[in-house]
């Protein structure tokens, strides 16, 4: 099956466009030079990376310890000390909202009783006392994987 002449072009733009795009992400994300230090997700908000780590606290209970790690553009820690930060969970029909205090250096913590199943959410919303605006990133939180002895 052939396509007219100009409707392949187009098509061929379109894909061009979208290339260039994507490589233009990837080359921003490399340049900054930003890694997740922790094993945990890096996402970009506002003019900070923040790098989410989530751990079962308590199996009997489904508490988990969700630890939030600050990174400037460049990647270098970033003191908390400044910062009020709040997490929105979304589980499934469950929703749960959590502080997450500075403890330490660039690290934030807290925790609260949710089960981390597929599709969970985690919406964090970060002040700083020298910005006029919060910042907001949105991470994907998947069950950790367990294996069978």
């Amino acid at each position: 099956m052939k396509c007219s002449r100009p409707v392949c072009e187009k098509g061929v733009l379109v894909m061009s466009a979208l290339l260039v795009m994507v490589a233009g992400i990837v080359f921003e994300a490399a340049a900054d030079g930003v890694r997740a230090l922790h094993g945990g997700q890096l996402q970009k908000g506002g003019k900070h990376y923040y790098e989410m780590t989530l751990r079962e606290a308590d199996p009997v209970l489904h508490s988990q310890e969700v630890t939030l790690y600050v990174y400037d553009a460049q990647g270098r820690p970033l003191m908390t000390h400044n910062s009020t930060v709040r997490a929105v969970v979304v589980s499934g029909r469950e929703k749960v909202s959590l502080d997450l205090p500075p403890v330490g250096d660039n690290r934030l913590a807290g925790s609260a009783l949710f089960t981390p199943q597929s599709g969970t959410q985690m919406l964090v919303t970060a002040s700083w006392s020298d910005d006029q605006f919060p910042e907001q990133v949105k991470f994907s939180l998947t069950p950790a994987k367990t294996t069978g002895r």
